[in-house]
Protein backbone atom coordinates (compact mmCIF):
# COMPACT_ATOMS: atom_id res chain seq x y z
CA UNK A 1 0.00 0.00 0.00
CA UNK A 2 1.25 3.39 -1.10
CA UNK A 3 0.47 6.96 0.11
CA UNK A 4 -3.13 8.18 -1.00
CA UNK A 5 -5.41 10.62 -0.78
CA UNK A 6 -8.93 10.86 0.74
CA UNK A 7 -10.57 11.06 -2.40
CA UNK A 8 -13.19 8.57 -3.53
CA UNK A 9 -13.42 7.52 0.58
CA UNK A 10 -17.40 5.99 1.23
CA UNK A 11 -19.10 6.10 4.62
CA UNK A 12 -22.01 3.41 5.09
CA UNK A 13 -24.15 2.21 8.03
CA UNK A 14 -26.76 -0.19 8.88
CA UNK A 15 -29.28 0.08 11.52
CA UNK A 16 -28.14 -2.92 13.56
CA UNK A 17 -25.13 -4.31 15.36
CA UNK A 18 -22.82 -7.55 14.54
CA UNK A 19 -23.27 -10.68 16.70
CA UNK A 20 -18.91 -11.05 16.37
CA UNK A 21 -17.22 -8.30 16.71
CA UNK A 22 -14.72 -8.99 14.06
CA UNK A 23 -14.50 -8.25 10.58
CA UNK A 24 -16.71 -11.11 9.88
CA UNK A 25 -19.66 -10.24 12.24
CA UNK A 26 -19.68 -7.11 10.55
CA UNK A 27 -19.86 -8.17 7.15
CA UNK A 28 -22.78 -10.50 8.08
CA UNK A 29 -25.12 -7.11 8.16
CA UNK A 30 -24.92 -6.57 4.48
CA UNK A 31 -26.12 -4.93 2.66
CA UNK A 32 -24.75 -1.28 4.18
CA UNK A 33 -26.46 2.11 3.17
CA UNK A 34 -23.66 5.03 2.16
CA UNK A 35 -24.22 8.27 3.66
CA UNK A 36 -23.91 10.36 0.48
CA UNK A 37 -22.70 13.65 0.29
CA UNK A 38 -19.84 13.66 2.71
CA UNK A 39 -16.88 16.55 2.17
CA UNK A 40 -14.57 15.62 5.06
CA UNK A 41 -14.37 12.90 7.72
CA UNK A 42 -12.49 14.13 11.03
CA UNK A 43 -11.56 12.90 13.99
CA UNK A 44 -9.15 9.33 15.50
CA UNK A 45 -10.34 6.18 14.88
CA UNK A 46 -8.78 3.66 16.92
CA UNK A 47 -8.12 3.35 20.92
CA UNK A 48 -6.47 5.66 23.03
CA UNK A 49 -5.84 4.86 26.80
CA UNK A 50 -6.08 7.15 29.61
CA UNK A 51 -2.33 7.42 31.26
CA UNK A 52 -2.40 6.55 35.07
CA UNK A 53 0.04 7.53 37.06
CA UNK A 54 1.68 6.26 40.38
CA UNK A 55 4.04 8.57 42.24
CA UNK A 56 5.50 6.21 45.65
CA UNK A 57 7.41 8.74 48.27
CA UNK A 58 10.44 6.23 48.64
CA UNK A 59 11.82 6.58 45.15
CA UNK A 60 10.15 9.68 43.47
CA UNK A 61 9.75 8.08 39.89
CA UNK A 62 6.66 8.19 38.65
CA UNK A 63 5.48 4.90 37.52
CA UNK A 64 2.92 4.95 34.15
CA UNK A 65 -0.21 2.71 33.84
CA UNK A 66 -2.88 2.27 30.94
CA UNK A 67 -5.75 3.44 32.32
CA UNK A 68 -9.35 3.19 30.80
CA UNK A 69 -9.49 3.64 26.56
CA UNK A 70 -11.69 4.87 24.73
CA UNK A 71 -12.81 3.96 20.87
CA UNK A 72 -12.39 7.51 19.46
CA UNK A 73 -14.85 9.93 18.12
CA UNK A 74 -15.46 11.14 14.23
CA UNK A 75 -16.72 13.96 12.96
CA UNK A 76 -18.72 14.41 9.96
CA UNK A 77 -19.45 17.63 7.46
CA UNK A 78 -21.75 16.42 4.76
CA UNK A 79 -24.44 18.57 1.96
CA UNK A 80 -27.52 18.61 2.91
CA UNK A 81 -30.10 15.78 0.54
CA UNK A 82 -33.01 14.80 2.12
CA UNK A 83 -33.53 12.26 -0.09
CA UNK A 84 -30.62 10.54 0.37
CA UNK A 85 -31.11 7.18 2.48
CA UNK A 86 -27.95 7.09 3.73
CA UNK A 87 -28.74 10.28 6.03
CA UNK A 88 -32.00 9.37 6.61
CA UNK A 89 -30.35 6.12 8.50
CA UNK A 90 -28.57 8.79 10.37
CA UNK A 91 -31.42 10.70 11.61
CA UNK A 92 -32.72 7.33 12.82
CA UNK A 93 -29.59 6.84 14.61
CA UNK A 94 -29.67 9.83 16.45
CA UNK A 95 -33.10 8.76 17.52
CA UNK A 96 -31.66 5.88 18.99
CA UNK A 97 -29.86 4.71 22.22
CA UNK A 98 -28.74 2.06 20.22
CA UNK A 99 -24.80 1.88 18.15
CA UNK A 100 -25.20 1.19 14.78
CA UNK A 101 -22.24 -0.33 12.43
CA UNK A 102 -20.59 1.77 9.75
CA UNK A 103 -18.41 0.62 7.59
CA UNK A 104 -15.60 3.02 5.92
CA UNK A 105 -14.02 2.52 2.42
CA UNK A 106 -11.31 4.12 1.17
CA UNK A 107 -10.12 4.88 -2.03
CA UNK A 108 -7.96 1.41 -2.39
CA UNK A 109 -10.73 -0.90 -1.57
CA UNK A 110 -9.66 -1.29 2.02
CA UNK A 111 -12.61 -1.26 4.68
CA UNK A 112 -12.71 -0.13 8.22
CA UNK A 113 -15.29 -1.30 10.04
CA UNK A 114 -17.08 0.10 13.82
CA UNK A 115 -19.84 0.79 15.60
CA UNK A 116 -20.72 4.15 16.85
CA UNK A 117 -23.59 5.85 18.11
CA UNK A 118 -24.91 9.34 16.56
CA UNK A 119 -24.65 12.29 19.21
CA UNK A 120 -25.62 15.06 16.83
CA UNK A 121 -26.51 15.81 13.12
CA UNK A 122 -27.99 19.64 13.25
CA UNK A 123 -28.06 21.55 9.91
CA UNK A 124 -26.66 24.39 9.01
CA UNK A 125 -27.86 27.10 6.62
CA UNK A 126 -25.17 29.70 6.11
CA UNK A 127 -24.85 32.78 3.68
CA UNK A 128 -26.26 33.42 0.13
CA UNK A 129 -23.37 31.57 -1.17
CA UNK A 130 -23.07 28.61 1.44
CA UNK A 131 -24.37 25.09 0.67
CA UNK A 132 -27.20 24.00 3.34
CA UNK A 133 -24.47 21.34 5.59
CA UNK A 134 -24.96 19.37 7.90
CA UNK A 135 -22.34 17.89 10.62
CA UNK A 136 -22.56 14.65 12.32
CA UNK A 137 -20.38 13.72 15.64
CA UNK A 138 -20.48 9.53 16.31
CA UNK A 139 -18.85 8.22 19.16
CA UNK A 140 -17.19 4.99 18.20
CA UNK A 141 -18.42 2.15 21.15
CA UNK A 142 -16.56 -0.82 19.41
CA UNK A 143 -14.37 -2.06 16.30
CA UNK A 144 -12.89 -5.10 15.27
CA UNK A 145 -11.06 -7.42 17.92
CA UNK A 146 -12.41 -5.29 20.80
CA UNK A 147 -13.90 -7.67 23.67
CA UNK A 148 -17.92 -7.18 23.90
CA UNK A 149 -18.17 -8.33 26.66
CA UNK A 150 -15.67 -6.23 28.01
CA UNK A 151 -17.57 -3.31 26.31
CA UNK A 152 -20.70 -4.23 27.64
CA UNK A 153 -19.25 -4.46 31.38
CA UNK A 154 -17.99 -0.80 30.91
CA UNK A 155 -21.03 0.27 30.04
CA UNK A 156 -23.23 -1.28 32.52
CA UNK A 157 -20.54 -0.23 35.55
CA UNK A 158 -20.85 3.31 34.15
CA UNK A 159 -24.69 2.86 34.29
CA UNK A 160 -24.96 1.40 37.34
CA UNK A 161 -22.39 4.21 38.99
CA UNK A 162 -25.87 6.71 38.56
CA UNK A 163 -28.19 4.63 39.77
CA UNK A 164 -27.17 4.05 43.03
CA UNK A 165 -30.58 2.46 44.73
CA UNK A 166 -32.17 5.99 46.51
CA UNK A 167 -35.13 7.04 46.19
CA UNK A 168 -36.42 4.11 44.43
CA UNK A 169 -39.71 2.31 44.87
CA UNK A 170 -38.34 -0.52 47.44
CA UNK A 171 -36.27 2.39 49.57
CA UNK A 172 -39.18 4.82 49.27
CA UNK A 173 -42.18 4.37 51.96
CA UNK A 174 -45.15 4.69 50.82
CA UNK A 175 -46.82 8.39 50.19
CA UNK A 176 -47.24 10.53 52.58
CA UNK A 177 -49.89 12.51 50.78
CA UNK A 178 -51.45 9.81 48.48
CA UNK A 179 -53.97 10.19 46.03
CA UNK A 180 -57.96 8.94 47.45
CA UNK A 181 -58.37 5.36 45.96
CA UNK A 182 -62.10 4.93 45.13
CA UNK A 183 -63.59 2.19 43.07
CA UNK A 184 -66.56 2.18 40.76
CA UNK A 185 -68.43 0.39 38.08
CA UNK A 186 -69.46 3.33 36.21
CA UNK A 187 -67.18 4.01 32.98
CA UNK A 188 -69.25 7.44 32.28
CA UNK A 189 -66.55 9.82 33.85
CA UNK A 190 -63.75 8.30 32.18
CA UNK A 191 -63.87 10.36 28.41
CA UNK A 192 -60.27 10.28 27.51
CA UNK A 193 -59.28 6.64 26.98
CA UNK A 194 -56.21 4.16 26.64
CA UNK A 195 -57.59 1.06 25.68
CA UNK A 196 -54.94 -1.72 26.01
CA UNK A 197 -56.54 -4.34 23.76
CA UNK A 198 -53.90 -4.94 20.99
CA UNK A 199 -50.07 -4.01 20.85
CA UNK A 200 -50.81 -1.07 19.02
CA UNK A 201 -52.83 0.19 21.87
CA UNK A 202 -49.77 0.37 24.18
CA UNK A 203 -48.11 3.37 22.08
CA UNK A 204 -49.34 5.95 24.34
CA UNK A 205 -48.36 3.88 28.22
CA UNK A 206 -44.58 2.04 29.26
CA UNK A 207 -44.82 -1.65 29.74
CA UNK A 208 -42.17 -2.99 31.83
CA UNK A 209 -41.17 -6.29 32.96
CA UNK A 210 -43.48 -8.45 30.61
CA UNK A 211 -43.99 -8.92 26.97
CA UNK A 212 -47.47 -7.84 26.10
CA UNK A 213 -50.10 -10.39 25.49
CA UNK A 214 -53.69 -10.20 25.36
CA UNK A 215 -56.56 -12.63 26.85
CA UNK A 216 -60.05 -12.33 25.89
CA UNK A 217 -62.69 -13.21 28.80
CA UNK A 218 -65.75 -11.64 26.50
CA UNK A 219 -63.07 -8.58 25.96
CA UNK A 220 -59.60 -8.20 25.34
CA UNK A 221 -57.42 -7.18 28.52
CA UNK A 222 -53.80 -7.29 28.96
CA UNK A 223 -51.45 -9.71 30.74
CA UNK A 224 -47.88 -9.28 30.15
CA UNK A 225 -46.06 -12.43 30.15
CA UNK A 226 -42.15 -13.32 30.64
CA UNK A 227 -41.92 -17.09 29.63
CA UNK A 228 -43.24 -20.38 29.01
CA UNK A 229 -44.32 -22.78 31.70
CA UNK A 230 -44.56 -25.70 29.00
CA UNK A 231 -45.55 -26.53 25.44
CA UNK A 232 -49.63 -24.99 25.93
CA UNK A 233 -51.09 -22.02 24.15
CA UNK A 234 -53.33 -20.94 26.86
CA UNK A 235 -52.93 -18.54 29.83
CA UNK A 236 -52.46 -21.40 32.46
CA UNK A 237 -49.05 -22.14 30.39
CA UNK A 238 -47.45 -18.91 30.60
CA UNK A 239 -45.39 -17.18 33.48
CA UNK A 240 -46.62 -14.09 34.45
CA UNK A 241 -45.91 -12.88 37.69
CA UNK A 242 -44.91 -8.77 37.66
CA UNK A 243 -45.18 -6.13 35.70
CA UNK A 244 -46.02 -2.16 35.74
CA UNK A 245 -47.62 -0.03 33.08
CA UNK A 246 -47.36 3.56 33.41
CA UNK A 247 -48.62 6.84 31.91
CA UNK A 248 -47.62 10.37 32.08
CA UNK A 249 -50.73 12.69 32.51
CA UNK A 250 -51.69 16.56 33.22
CA UNK A 251 -54.71 15.44 35.49
CA UNK A 252 -56.52 15.28 38.66
CA UNK A 253 -57.37 11.90 38.61
CA UNK A 254 -56.82 8.41 36.99
CA UNK A 255 -58.99 5.31 36.68
CA UNK A 256 -57.50 2.03 35.65
CA UNK A 257 -60.19 -0.67 34.52
CA UNK A 258 -59.75 -4.27 35.39
CA UNK A 259 -61.14 -7.71 35.10
CA UNK A 260 -63.04 -9.06 37.86
CA UNK A 261 -61.06 -10.81 40.08
CA UNK A 262 -60.29 -10.42 43.39
CA UNK A 263 -56.54 -9.98 43.24
CA UNK A 264 -55.21 -6.33 44.17
CA UNK A 265 -52.80 -3.80 41.91
CA UNK A 266 -50.57 -1.61 43.36
CA UNK A 267 -50.24 1.86 42.00
CA UNK A 268 -47.02 4.32 42.43
CA UNK A 269 -47.10 8.02 41.33
CA UNK A 270 -43.58 9.78 40.21
CA UNK A 271 -41.73 6.41 41.17
CA UNK A 272 -43.27 6.32 45.13
CA UNK A 273 -45.90 3.72 46.21
CA UNK A 274 -49.26 5.19 47.03
CA UNK A 275 -49.76 2.37 49.56
CA UNK A 276 -48.00 -0.99 49.89
CA UNK A 277 -51.34 -3.30 50.21
CA UNK A 278 -52.99 -2.33 46.96
CA UNK A 279 -56.59 -2.43 46.03
CA UNK A 280 -59.06 -4.90 44.80
CA UNK A 281 -61.61 -4.07 41.74
CA UNK A 282 -64.98 -3.31 42.98
CA UNK A 283 -66.34 -6.46 41.88
CA UNK A 284 -64.36 -10.03 41.90
CA UNK A 285 -66.13 -11.66 38.59
CA UNK A 286 -66.79 -10.84 35.16
CA UNK A 287 -65.49 -8.42 32.65
CA UNK A 288 -68.37 -5.35 33.26
CA UNK A 289 -66.50 -1.78 34.36
CA UNK A 290 -64.48 -2.58 37.23
CA UNK A 291 -62.60 0.68 37.77
CA UNK A 292 -59.92 1.86 40.81
CA UNK A 293 -59.92 5.52 40.75
CA UNK A 294 -56.70 8.08 41.98
CA UNK A 295 -58.21 11.39 42.82
CA UNK A 296 -55.62 13.90 43.69
CA UNK A 297 -56.00 17.11 45.17
CA UNK A 298 -55.30 18.91 42.40
CA UNK A 299 -54.69 19.38 38.22
CA UNK A 300 -50.78 17.88 37.65
CA UNK A 301 -48.35 16.63 35.27
CA UNK A 302 -47.42 12.98 37.25
CA UNK A 303 -46.52 9.88 36.10
CA UNK A 304 -49.30 7.19 37.23
CA UNK A 305 -47.93 3.29 37.44
CA UNK A 306 -50.36 0.15 38.00
CA UNK A 307 -48.54 -2.66 39.12
CA UNK A 308 -49.84 -6.01 38.25
CA UNK A 309 -49.31 -9.35 39.45
CA UNK A 310 -50.78 -12.47 38.22
CA UNK A 311 -50.27 -16.16 38.84
CA UNK A 312 -48.98 -17.97 35.88
CA UNK A 313 -50.88 -21.30 37.29
CA UNK A 314 -54.54 -19.19 37.95
CA UNK A 315 -54.76 -16.44 35.93
CA UNK A 316 -58.54 -15.62 36.67
CA UNK A 317 -56.90 -14.40 40.15
CA UNK A 318 -54.46 -12.02 38.22
CA UNK A 319 -54.85 -8.14 37.48
CA UNK A 320 -55.53 -8.12 33.88
CA UNK A 321 -55.95 -4.08 32.87
CA UNK A 322 -58.20 -3.14 29.53
CA UNK A 323 -58.45 1.03 29.99
CA UNK A 324 -56.86 3.87 31.34
CA UNK A 325 -58.99 7.13 31.54
CA UNK A 326 -58.99 10.61 32.08
CA UNK A 327 -61.88 12.92 32.73
CA UNK A 328 -62.93 15.56 30.57
CA UNK A 329 -59.97 18.27 30.41
CA UNK A 330 -57.40 16.18 31.45
CA UNK A 331 -54.28 14.79 28.58
CA UNK A 332 -52.44 12.24 28.54
CA UNK A 333 -48.77 13.04 27.35
CA UNK A 334 -45.82 11.16 26.48
CA UNK A 335 -45.15 8.01 28.38
CA UNK A 336 -41.74 7.54 30.08
CA UNK A 337 -38.96 6.23 28.50
CA UNK A 338 -37.56 2.75 28.54
CA UNK A 339 -34.50 1.98 30.74
CA UNK A 340 -30.99 1.55 29.39
CA UNK A 341 -30.30 -1.51 30.49
CA UNK A 342 -32.35 -4.52 30.40
CA UNK A 343 -32.41 -7.82 31.47
CA UNK A 344 -34.73 -11.41 32.42
CA UNK A 345 -34.44 -13.54 35.69
CA UNK A 346 -34.69 -16.94 34.78
CA UNK A 347 -35.31 -19.02 37.34
CA UNK A 348 -38.05 -21.33 39.85
CA UNK A 349 -40.50 -20.40 42.65
CA UNK A 350 -38.39 -17.93 44.17
CA UNK A 351 -37.51 -15.59 41.09
CA UNK A 352 -41.75 -16.01 40.35
CA UNK A 353 -41.87 -14.73 43.99
CA UNK A 354 -43.19 -17.02 46.26
CA UNK A 355 -43.50 -16.07 49.87
CA UNK A 356 -44.03 -12.52 48.77
CA UNK A 357 -47.55 -11.28 50.12
CA UNK A 358 -47.32 -9.06 46.56
CA UNK A 359 -45.47 -10.41 43.75
CA UNK A 360 -43.99 -7.31 43.00
CA UNK A 361 -41.66 -7.43 46.29
CA UNK A 362 -40.22 -10.35 44.86
CA UNK A 363 -36.42 -10.01 44.72
CA UNK A 364 -36.21 -9.85 41.28
CA UNK A 365 -38.45 -6.50 41.30
CA UNK A 366 -35.90 -5.26 44.28
CA UNK A 367 -33.19 -5.88 42.48
CA UNK A 368 -34.85 -4.23 39.27
CA UNK A 369 -35.75 -0.93 41.54
CA UNK A 370 -32.05 -0.91 43.27
CA UNK A 371 -30.53 -1.59 40.04
CA UNK A 372 -32.25 1.22 38.04
CA UNK A 373 -32.59 -1.58 35.45
CA UNK A 374 -35.47 -3.13 33.97
CA UNK A 375 -35.77 -7.11 34.83
CA UNK A 376 -38.34 -9.36 34.06
CA UNK A 377 -39.34 -12.05 36.80
CA UNK A 378 -39.42 -15.39 34.07
CA UNK A 379 -39.84 -17.87 37.37
CA UNK A 380 -41.66 -21.34 37.11
CA UNK A 381 -41.85 -23.50 40.33
CA UNK A 382 -40.68 -26.73 40.58
CA UNK A 383 -38.41 -26.57 37.73
CA UNK A 384 -34.60 -25.75 37.39
CA UNK A 385 -31.67 -26.93 35.34
CA UNK A 386 -32.26 -30.47 35.09
CA UNK A 387 -35.88 -30.34 36.61
CA UNK A 388 -39.21 -30.34 35.06
CA UNK A 389 -41.87 -30.77 37.97
CA UNK A 390 -42.41 -34.93 36.65
CA UNK A 391 -42.82 -33.99 33.04
CA UNK A 392 -45.44 -31.13 33.64
CA UNK A 393 -43.01 -28.13 32.97
CA UNK A 394 -40.20 -26.88 30.65
CA UNK A 395 -36.69 -26.81 32.20
CA UNK A 396 -34.24 -24.01 31.22
CA UNK A 397 -32.65 -25.78 28.13
CA UNK A 398 -36.02 -26.20 27.39
CA UNK A 399 -37.32 -22.65 27.68
CA UNK A 400 -34.44 -20.37 27.68
CA UNK A 401 -34.25 -19.91 23.59
CA UNK A 402 -38.34 -19.02 23.77
CA UNK A 403 -38.35 -17.06 26.66
CA UNK A 404 -34.99 -14.57 25.31
CA UNK A 405 -37.50 -14.31 21.82
CA UNK A 406 -39.89 -13.08 24.31
CA UNK A 407 -37.88 -10.34 25.46
CA UNK A 408 -35.71 -10.00 22.11
CA UNK A 409 -39.23 -9.07 20.36
CA UNK A 410 -39.98 -5.63 22.69
CA UNK A 411 -36.24 -4.31 22.79
CA UNK A 412 -32.83 -5.45 23.59
CA UNK A 413 -31.36 -8.02 26.02
CA UNK A 414 -28.31 -6.61 27.93
CA UNK A 415 -27.91 -8.76 30.68
CA UNK A 416 -29.28 -12.65 32.00
CA UNK A 417 -29.74 -13.58 35.32
CA UNK A 418 -30.22 -17.66 35.98
CA UNK A 419 -31.03 -18.31 39.53
CA UNK A 420 -31.96 -22.11 39.91
CA UNK A 421 -30.26 -25.94 41.31
CA UNK A 422 -33.05 -25.32 44.54
CA UNK A 423 -34.75 -28.11 42.81
CA UNK A 424 -31.95 -29.85 40.96
CA UNK A 425 -29.77 -32.94 42.00
CA UNK A 426 -26.38 -33.14 40.87
CA UNK A 427 -26.47 -36.35 38.55
CA UNK A 428 -26.91 -34.64 34.87
CA UNK A 429 -27.08 -30.66 35.85
CA UNK A 430 -23.80 -29.67 34.71
CA UNK A 431 -24.44 -31.42 31.44
CA UNK A 432 -27.78 -29.66 31.63
CA UNK A 433 -26.67 -26.45 32.14
CA UNK A 434 -24.19 -26.46 29.97
CA UNK A 435 -26.63 -26.99 27.72
CA UNK A 436 -28.95 -24.22 28.64
CA UNK A 437 -25.92 -21.88 28.93
CA UNK A 438 -24.92 -22.66 25.43
CA UNK A 439 -28.30 -22.01 24.18
CA UNK A 440 -28.75 -18.61 25.73
CA UNK A 441 -25.36 -17.53 24.64
CA UNK A 442 -26.18 -18.07 20.70
CA UNK A 443 -29.63 -16.27 21.46
CA UNK A 444 -28.08 -13.47 22.85
CA UNK A 445 -24.22 -13.34 22.02
CA UNK A 446 -22.91 -10.17 23.39
CA UNK A 447 -25.58 -9.69 26.93
CA UNK A 448 -23.42 -10.39 30.16
CA UNK A 449 -24.81 -13.25 32.18
CA UNK A 450 -24.85 -13.43 35.87
CA UNK A 451 -25.42 -17.04 37.35
CA UNK A 452 -26.67 -17.08 41.04
CA UNK A 453 -25.87 -20.09 42.58
CA UNK A 454 -27.97 -22.40 44.39
CA UNK A 455 -29.88 -20.61 47.52
CA UNK A 456 -28.09 -21.45 50.51
CA UNK A 457 -31.85 -21.96 52.55
CA UNK A 458 -30.51 -23.39 55.33
CA UNK A 459 -27.75 -20.71 56.00
CA UNK A 460 -26.23 -20.09 58.39
CA UNK A 461 -26.47 -23.68 59.19
CA UNK A 462 -25.29 -26.30 56.82
CA UNK A 463 -27.31 -27.60 54.37
CA UNK A 464 -28.48 -31.50 55.24
CA UNK A 465 -27.66 -32.69 51.56
CA UNK A 466 -25.71 -35.11 50.26
CA UNK A 467 -24.37 -36.67 47.70
CA UNK A 468 -25.89 -35.61 44.44
CA UNK A 469 -28.09 -33.47 46.82
CA UNK A 470 -25.55 -31.80 48.73
CA UNK A 471 -25.74 -28.08 48.62
CA UNK A 472 -22.12 -28.18 47.53
CA UNK A 473 -22.17 -30.44 44.96
CA UNK A 474 -24.86 -28.20 42.84
CA UNK A 475 -23.75 -25.00 43.67
CA UNK A 476 -20.06 -26.39 41.87
CA UNK A 477 -21.62 -27.80 38.83
CA UNK A 478 -23.40 -24.40 38.72
CA UNK A 479 -20.08 -22.59 38.58
CA UNK A 480 -18.17 -24.64 36.54
CA UNK A 481 -20.84 -24.40 33.75
CA UNK A 482 -20.71 -20.26 34.14
CA UNK A 483 -16.76 -20.42 33.61
CA UNK A 484 -16.87 -19.09 30.32
CA UNK A 485 -16.47 -15.64 28.53
CA UNK A 486 -19.39 -12.99 29.62
CA UNK A 487 -20.75 -15.31 32.51
CA UNK A 488 -20.36 -14.30 35.93
CA UNK A 489 -21.06 -16.76 38.88
CA UNK A 490 -22.70 -15.13 41.86
CA UNK A 491 -22.44 -17.14 45.31
CA UNK A 492 -24.90 -16.73 47.98
CA UNK A 493 -23.30 -18.90 49.67
CA UNK A 494 -23.94 -17.79 53.80
CA UNK A 495 -26.61 -15.57 52.47
CA UNK A 496 -29.21 -16.11 55.02
CA UNK A 497 -32.60 -14.59 54.58
CA UNK A 498 -36.35 -15.29 56.39
CA UNK A 499 -38.66 -18.24 55.19
CA UNK A 500 -42.39 -17.64 54.27
CA UNK A 501 -44.03 -19.96 57.38
CA UNK A 502 -40.20 -19.81 59.21
CA UNK A 503 -39.32 -22.72 57.02
CA UNK A 504 -38.52 -24.37 53.83
CA UNK A 505 -36.96 -22.57 50.87
CA UNK A 506 -39.19 -19.90 49.89
CA UNK A 507 -38.80 -16.31 51.22
CA UNK A 508 -41.10 -14.79 53.06
CA UNK A 509 -40.98 -10.49 51.99
CA UNK A 510 -38.08 -9.79 54.37
CA UNK A 511 -36.42 -12.73 53.13
CA UNK A 512 -37.07 -11.50 49.16
CA UNK A 513 -35.67 -7.90 49.84
CA UNK A 514 -32.74 -9.62 51.60
CA UNK A 515 -32.09 -11.56 48.43
CA UNK A 516 -32.65 -8.53 46.16
CA UNK A 517 -30.50 -6.54 48.13
CA UNK A 518 -27.78 -9.28 47.65
CA UNK A 519 -28.91 -9.46 44.02
CA UNK A 520 -27.87 -5.51 43.24
CA UNK A 521 -24.50 -5.75 45.27
CA UNK A 522 -23.35 -8.63 43.68
CA UNK A 523 -23.88 -7.65 40.21
CA UNK A 524 -22.36 -4.14 41.06
CA UNK A 525 -19.68 -5.65 42.25
CA UNK A 526 -19.31 -7.98 39.14
CA UNK A 527 -19.17 -5.48 36.93
CA UNK A 528 -17.16 -3.13 39.00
Amino acid sequence: MTAMTSAGTSLALVASIPATLDDAGFEALAPYTVVGEITDIEGDFGRAYTLATHNPLATRATGKFKGSYDEGSVTLTLALDESDGGQSLMDAALTSDDPYAFKLTMQDGEVLYFQAMVMAFPENYGGVDAITSRKATLEITAAPGADPFEIQRIALRDYLATTDGADNPHSLAAMADPPTITTSTSSTLWVNTITLNAAGALDGVLLEGGAPAFYSVATQFLRPEQGSVNAGTAATNRISISSRVSVTVNASAVAFYFVGTGTKARFLVDGQYVDLTGTAPPNNTGTGANWIILTFSGKAVRTVTAELQNNSASPASGTWLRTIGLLTGDTFLSPPSRKSFRGTALGDSVTAATGADYNGDGFVTVANDYLGCEIWPSGSGSTGYTATATGTKYNLKQRAAADLDLMLATGPVDFVIVAMGLNDNNATLLADANEAFDIIRAKVPRALVFVVGRWDAYAPSADPGTGDSSYTAINASIEAAANRPGFYFLDPSGVSYTKFGGTGVHPDNAGHTTLGLWLDSAMRAAVA
